[in-house]
């Protein structure tokens, strides 16, 4: 395990040097190390990000930013390669999750082949190749799980409740989607058959309460910087909006690309006529136009949600990421090995339906990238936002690959017997 784990960290390190002189921090990059930057100096979080709004900000959800500026309080402001080489260090650990929980809802053969697997894959590299968010969710949601399972089995089960919760507040802090998480752990917290169990409801209210209570400090900020009930950020009038408007739908290139809803002229000229342009209200009146735009458009949002899928898997080829890729950015040539590398993945875990282990983990825990896709199809997808897929289709993968070989006929004699005495039992 732990050479798989170097080997893992030296793959993606060797990835950053090889990018170090060209590589420089654009879009959502830049102003993660903006802000980051910002809170280092001393002159706070910034300001609004999104036009023409003015005031105080919370776009950008505070986790990946604060976690940036601890590094950069270290090294100095603006200093890249040491927060991506942090980023390195998170996907390891990401790669640790990953064998973790293949080993608690498996076996260590399925762990050991996730883990190589995760190591160099280069899709699970690409994500920590910048200054992005996606390994330090990563981190945060993957541990949410494995307390949760962990929590199962433990004598000492409500720490584990605390320690579930405490990361579910952590990912929702570094992106909003993690609230996704919260029906998986919910029912992974719940046993069977699914009747009222006052030990599991105390359960999964004490993880979502110590979540609650993570969030709220900045929750409170928001209400005192804004003036508004904001709980984490005011990035959703700009995600729903940016998909769901003329310009956007009619795109030639790449119809229903999400885009800034400013390059929209019928919405810029809308929020330049806002007399309250503080961020909170512009994202609430950018919120209700493209829920509008759904109300006037109904057959427009099956057409987008096809659309983003086709793009989430990247099933249409690489060209789809390289044209993202330049915005985050993302090595070309990495993009393309992320790209080709997963659709051998995508054929492994389907084929892990078909088999008996699969069948036998829980459902709940492969609600999670169910509940990803839908999330991110119906509004904005590329091959960034697999990051909350791409861990378990890897271990999917794994139990495929874990299974052809038991069926090829060289499945372990001592894990025959096991079994045999575990069927005869069950007869009994």
């Amino acid at each position: 395990m732990l050479i798989t784990l170097l080997l893992a960290f030296q793959v993606r390190t060797v990835v950053i040097v090889a990018t170090e002189h060209s590589y420089a921090p654009k879009t959502d990059a830049l102003g993660y190390d903006i802000i980051a930057s910002s809170l280092v100096n001393g002159h706070g979080y910034g300001n609004a990000l999104v036009p023409p709004a003015v005031g105080h900000s919370a776009f950008r959800p505070p986790g990946y930013p604060f976690s940036l500026a601890l590094v950069y309080a270290i090294v100095g402001p603006h200093d890249w390669t040491s927060g991506r080489v942090t980023n390195a260090a998170l996907g390891t650990v990401v790669v640790a999750l990953i064998g973790l929980l293949a080993a608690m809802l498996f076996d260590r053969r399925v762990a050991a082949v996730a883990l190589v697997i995760a190591a160099v894959h280069p899709t699970l590299m690409l994500f920590g190749s910048g200054l992005q968010l996606e390994p330090l969710l990563m981190t945060f949601e993957l541990g949410a799980l494995a307390a949760v399972l962990q929590h199962r089995r433990s004598q000492r089960r409500w720490s584990w409740l605390v320690v579930a919760g405490v990361l579910l507040g952590l990912a929702i802090l570094t992106r909003e989607v993690a609230v996704l998480l919260v029906p998986p752990m919910a029912l992974l917290l719940w046993p069977k058959p699914r009747r009222w169990n006052r030990e599991a409801a105390v359960s999964v209210a004490t993880v979502f309460a110590v979540a609650i209570v993570v969030v709220a400090p900045w929750t409170i900020r928001n209400a005192v910087s804004l003036h508004a009930f904001v709980p984490v950020t005011t990035d959703s009038g700009v995600a729903w909006s940016g998909t769901y408007n003329d310009t956007s739908r009619n795109n030639p290139q790449f119809p229903g690309l999400w885009l800034p809803p400013w390059q929209d002229p019928h919405l810029l000229h809308e929020m330049l006529s806002l007399h309250d342009r503080s961020e909170e209200n512009v994202d609430r009146f950018l919120r209700q136009q493209a829920f509008d735009y759904i109300r006037a458009h109904p057959g427009y949002v099956p057409v987008a949600f096809a659309r983003n899928t086709v793009r989430l898997f990247d099933l249409n080829g690489p060209s789809y990421a390289l044209f993202v890729g330049q915005y985050l950015p993302y090595p070309p040539t990495l993009t393309r090995a992320a790209v080709y590398a997963s659709y051998p993945i995508y054929v492994l875990a389907i084929a892990a339906l078909f088999f008996p282990a699969w069948r036998r983990s829980p459902r709940a825990f492969w609600l999670c990238p169910v509940l990803a896709w839908l999330g991110f199809a119906l509004i904005a997808t590329h091959i960034r936002y697999r990051a909350s897929i791409e861990p378990f289709l890897v271990i999917a993968a794994a139990v495929t690959l874990v299974g052809l070989y038991d069926r090829a006929g060289h499945r372990d004699p001592s894990r025959r017997s096991d079994e045999r005495v575990l069927e005869a039992a069950g007869r009994s």
